[in-house]
């Protein structure tokens, strides 16, 4: 079985060279139906991602592969010291290298299980301080991650490889571990020069309006190729607001993680455009938003709260508004109010997708209400200059996309955010 992963690899992973002011390599897995129908994970135990860059693999003392009904991968059978490595074949890496790893992962069955990762250095796998929790329960949801550790020496092998180690693991035997599907990013492994700074810490709470194209990773890749660095304790669900959130054990646990210099807040998708059609039948939107304000500031004091203007999507008539116009309104108008109850900044995601909407940018996922790849770059683009100001400089990460029209989205970001 190694035979076929080192002739994989040899076959998709181009060696990379050392490097002045670029990643030595940037990997994004999306899984999907083309995946189960390749067949790699069962046969090779090894996938690359979407740019042939890396590989994940699992290595464990009896794993059983699989894939999900959507066509992701998983893996039962999983037991402590098992786990997912990821491969990049590299020429080297200084020291001070910044390594960034995301993740959105889940297990099938009630249980809670702890993971730390590692990096293998030589014959040693050495630990990073970095670790999770993938539960599943009541008021759990599947793990979001994002990792950024530095080498404080620098790796000289020729295929570095990073390990999510199972330490824990209170489940069913059969209990099955997988990644996300389809624009759900599934996973991002990148290396960057440091840039220096200290990271910035900052807390992202959202639904499908964040994970849906991986904003929250596309940030990270944006700051770490304008040379700012990011410390993130997230979590993302589908369909939570803000009362769901604070009723959800990982969103509770990044909360009281603490110490956050800043918090983008993105609550459920339609609520401020609710709150401004009618204050007092939907008075609990605010009142909710006012609890996740005192709940973060529990905790991290001193945090900047950042409440995500959310964006006017075409479904169902403009989500029943009647027009663009309208809907745009309304979020805009419920934004305002709702940032100013919690003491908070805006980011203005919306007015950012109305300019991009009028250019004809292919922002929306084809359900016509959920971002696509570019509208969740476009988000990343306004967050970014939200937290660290612009104007960007020369070199930002397009993350996988169109450079024309990612050159697009970071002008209207600008325009938004510094006018």
């Amino acid at each position: 079985m190694q035979r076929i992963h080192i002739v994989l690899l040899a076959l998709l992973l181009p060696a990379m060279s050392l490097w002045a002011g670029e990643p030595a390599f940037v990997a994004r897995w999306n899984f999907s139906s083309a995946t189960r129908e390749a067949g790699v994970w069962q046969t090779a135990h090894a996938v690359p991602d979407n740019g042939a860059v890396a590989t994940l693999s699992f290595e464990g003392s009896d794993p059983v592969y699989g894939y999900t009904k959507k066509g992701s991968v998983k893996v039962r059978q999983v037991r402590p010291g098992d786990g997912f490595i990821f491969s990049a074949p590299v020429a080297g890496l200084p020291e001070g290298t910044d390594i960034d790893l995301g993740l959105y992962i889940g297990m099938d069955k009630e249980g809670t299980s702890s993971w730390v990762v590692e990096y293998l250095d030589g014959r040693r796998w050495r630990d990073t301080g970095l670790g999770l929790t993938i539960s599943k329960g009541p008021h759990s949801n599947e793990t979001s991650f994002i990792g950024t550790f530095t080498l404080r020496k620098a790796f000289k092998g020729n295929m570095f490889k990073v390990r999510l180690r199972c330490t824990e693991l209170d489940a069913a035997e059969d209990a099955a571990f997988y990644f996300m599907t389809g624009i759900r990013r599934a996973a991002y492994f990148a290396a960057w020069p440091s840039g220096g700074d200290k990271p910035k810490r900052v807390l992202m709470l959202g639904n499908s309006y964040t994970f849906f194209g991986a904003s929250h990773f596309a940030l990270l890749e944006i700051a770490h190729s304008q040379g700012h660095r990011l410390d993130v304790g997230v979590n993302v669900k589908g369909g939570q607001n803000f009362l769901q959130h604070l009723a959800l054990d990982r969103s509770r646990a990044v909360i009281a993680a603490g110490g956050y210099e800043a918090a983008l807040l993105q609550n459920q998708s339609q609520a401020s455009a609710f709150y401004a059609s009618d204050p007092e039948r939907y008075l609990y939107i605010k009142l909710m938003s006012e609890a996740m304000a005192a709940e973060v500031r529990e905790y991290s004091p001193d945090c900047r709260l950042i409440l995500e203007w959310t964006w006017a999507s075409p479904k169902n008539d403009w989500n029943g508004h009647g027009s663009a116009e309208v809907h745009d309104s309304l979020l805009e108008k419920g934004t305002v109010e709702l940032a100013a109850a919690m003491g908070a900044d805006i980011s203005p995601i919306g007015r950012a997708f109305t300019l991009g909407r009028a250019e004809g940018l292919p922002l929306y996922y084809t359900d016509d209400f959920h971002q696509g790849e570019l509208g969740s770059y476009l988000k990343a683009c306004v967050n970014y200059l939200v937290l660290f100001g612009g104007p960007f400089g020369e070199d930002v990460s397009d993350c996988g996309l169109d450079p024309a029209q990612t050159a697009r989205c970071r002008e209207i970001a600008m325009k938004v955010v510094q006018p």
